[in-house]
């Protein structure tokens, strides 16, 4: 038989394996997955810390506007300033209000200039859709269309 030739002598630094063997050495790479997984998640930490500049509250930042939710002549970005940091997570108000999402600090540039103040903010709160469209040239993503239910012959029903 195939066993009775086997030498253990032959397998050098590597014990036989029972089940509690296999146990341990399943415990221990485990332990040292969760190790290499939290440096791997230290290490990109401190890459995007190095690639953010910081921002520090009453700084102006400009926020990107989805493609879908302005128009084509509508600016890319809204100017906004940053109202409160709470751990990583940003609150931030426009001329239109406060935008009632926070944001994190990959979600927004710094806008280089004092443009707007803190007492341009109103107290209310509203999206970034409808601030889009309160700085739009035109009257934002979308269309207008009359809303009445017989023939239309003014056009002046919107």
């Amino acid at each position: 038989m195939l066993e009775d030739n086997l030498d253990y002598e032959d397998f050098g630094e590597y014990p036989l394996v029972t089940f509690q063997n296999m146990e341990e050495a399943r415990n221990a790479q485990r332990e040292g997955a969760r190790k290499r997984q939290a440096a791997q998640a230290e290490k990109m930490l401190e890459s995007s810390k190095r690639k953010l500049v910081a921002v520090s509250v009453s700084e102006n930042v400009l926020i990107p506007v989805p493609s879908v939710d302005r128009a084509k002549t509508d600016f890319r970005n809204v100017l906004g300033i940053v109202l409160d940091e709470d751990n990583g997570f940003f609150t931030i108000g426009t001329r239109d209000g406060l935008l009632s999402q926070k944001y994190i600090r990959s979600q927004f540039l710094p806008a280089g200039s004092d443009f707007l103040k803190r007492e341009d903010v109103p107290d209310h709160i509203t999206t970034l859709r409808s601030t889009a469209t309160y700085e739009s040239n035109s009257t934002g993503q979308g269309h207008v269309h009359c809303s009445c239910n017989s023939k239309c012959e003014t056009k002046k029903c919107k």
